[in-house]
């Protein structure tokens, strides 16, 4: 399936379409080789990242690991669609393989200074029970410890 194609599926996946076409549109979907898994996340406007949400937990692990930085993106901000599945999706998934990610994603966060989204960093890393032996820069287990509550 090209580019064009995937992006045109995706369109169907509005919250404004029909059950039946979101439904035929994510059972295409399904069939993306890897190297297009980006093209769902945060797709387009933000009208299709619930569904695009949604679709992308359906795959396995093996064939979106190398994307979880991008998911962790999606975390940014709760309210955005999609970003609840994203984190619930992601707390299924045993730390060890993920958390050299999130400890990327703090140093970002904690760089640009966005402090929402070191809170659902911080949020995520209580409910993977990671603790201070787990980070390998003991830096960002203090940043994190101080976040907000």
């Amino acid at each position: 399936m090209d580019d064009k194609e995937i992006t045109g599926l995706l369109n169907n996946l509005s919250r404004h379409t029909s059950e039946p076409e979101n439904k035929r549109a994510a059972e295409k979907l399904l069939t993306v080789e890897t190297d297009q898994i980006p093209l769902l996340i945060q797709p387009g406007s933000k009208d299709l990242w619930e569904n695009a949400a949604a679709l992308l937990i359906k795959f396995d692990f093996t064939k979106i690991e190398n994307y979880i930085p991008q998911l962790l993106d999606w975390l940014q901000d709760l309210n955005w669609p999609g970003a609840k599945i994203i984190f619930t999706y992601l707390l299924s998934i045993d730390k060890g393989k993920i958390f050299s990610h999130i400890e990327k994603s703090i140093r970002i966060a904690a760089d640009t200074e966005d402090d929402l989204w070191l809170y659902n960093l911080a949020y995520l890393t209580r409910e993977l029970g990671v603790s201070k032996t787990d980070y390998s820069d003991l830096r960002l287990f203090n940043v994190i410890e101080n976040v907000d509550e």
